[in-house]
C-alpha cells in the first residue's frame, strides 16, 4: 500500500458532556505527540446520539479498516487463487480501498 494521504491512525473518539442533553464528540489522532483533531460533532439529543456515536466510532476505525482491507487484498488480490464464491468480497474490498484513497 502506498503512503496514505490521510492523518495516520490510530484515531480515537473523545466525548465531552456539555450538559444533560448535549454531548460533543471529536475524533483525534496522536500526531507528533499531541492530539490532532480529525473531526468534531455536537449531539443534541440522546436517541439520535446513540447512532451518531456509532458513526463516530466507525469513522475512528477507518484507518485500521483501510489497512486491514489493503493487507487482505495483498494476500488474496488479483493473481492469487480465490474461490469463485469469494470474488464478490474481493471486488467490494478493491472498491472500498479505491473509494477511500480516491484512486
Amino acid at each position: 500500500m502506498s503512503t496514505p494521504k490521510h492523518t495516520p491512525g490510530p484515531w480515537q473518539v473523545n466525548l465531552t458532556r456539555v450538559d444533560h442533553a448535549i454531548v460533543r464528540w471529536h475524533i483525534a489522532s496522536e500526531k507528533h505527540g499531541s492530539a490532532f483533531p480529525i473531526c468534531e460533532h455536537v449531539i443534541e439529543s440522546e436517541p439520535a446520539g446513540t447512532e451518531q456515536l456509532a458513526n463516530a466510532m466507525l469513522i475512528a476505525a477507518a484507518p485500521d479498516l483501510l489497512a486491514a482491507v489493503a493487507e487482505l487484498l495483498a494476500a488474496f488480490g488479483p493473481g492469487q487463487p480465490l474461490p469463485a464464491c469469494r470474488r464478490e468480497a474481493l471486488r467490494m474490498g478493491i472498491a472500498a480501498v479505491e473509494r477511500a484513497t480516491a484512486k
